[in-house]
């Protein structure tokens, strides 16, 4: 068996989605929802690009439309600063929801690069 994904789950179910934002310029990227299946997350990243922060913005993960997690960049941060975080046990988002990484705007000249990875799984091969 090959458990590239090292929770047990076959590599054909593992996803990344990956985004930039514009310059000064809120954005998402997303997993979209199917029908009758859980999406896992198990790391997430973003990036400061460009310039500095201008001001406080927040990272959120949310399972649709709810918060899963939260971050916050600081004014000033400087470009090339990222947050990352590898979850020790995957996140499990509500069956048929979709996976949204959002980040408020960063400030003149800077843009965000949003990461996020994970798996699928049909509700009745949920993980425990």
């Amino acid at each position: 068996k090959n458990m590239a994904l090292g929770f047990g789950i076959p590599p054909a179910a593992g996803w990344t989605v990956t985004g930039t934002t514009g310059l000064n310029a809120a954005g998402t990227v997303s997993k979209d929802g199917t029908t009758g299946n859980y999406h896992y997350v198990h790391s997430i990243e973003a990036i400061i690009k460009g310039a500095a922060a201008g001001s406080d913005f927040l990272i959120t993960l949310k399972d649709g439309t709810t918060v899963m997690w939260q971050e916050v960049f600081g004014s000033a941060v400087a470009k090339g600063e990222r947050v990352g975080i590898v979850f020790g046990v995957p996140l499990r988002f509500t069956v048929s929801n979709a996976v949204n990484l959002e980040t408020e705007a960063g400030g003149t000249g800077a843009a965000i690069v949003l990461n996020v990875a994970g798996f699928t799984l049909t509700a009745r091969l949920k993980a425990l």
